[in-house]
């Protein structure tokens, strides 16, 4: 009866342009490997080639009963100027 926080986020763009966003996505995982749910947020820019930026704690949503595991990775960007 929690919720996933995410007490430090750094994202470095790796790319020759300048990012405006990034979608973060957690995603939560039972003991056996099942997935529970999946959250995303939007990490705000923009961010410019080769920099990174960090981020303050924020919640990532609601803790999955019998959660064994979370992660959380970068699955989308958008370019400045989309």
């Amino acid at each position: 009866n929690g919720s996933i926080q995410i007490s430090q986020a750094r994202w470095t763009n790796n790319a020759n342009v300048v990012v405006q966003s990034a979608t973060l996505e957690c995603v939560q995982f039972a003991a056996n490997g099942a997935v529970l749910t999946q959250q995303e947020t939007t990490l705000n820019g923009p961010v410019q080639p080769q920099a990174t930026s960090n981020y303050g704690a924020f919640q990532m949503g609601s803790m999955a009963p019998n959660l064994a595991k979370v992660t959380c990775g970068i699955v989308g960007v958008t370019p400045a100027g989309q």
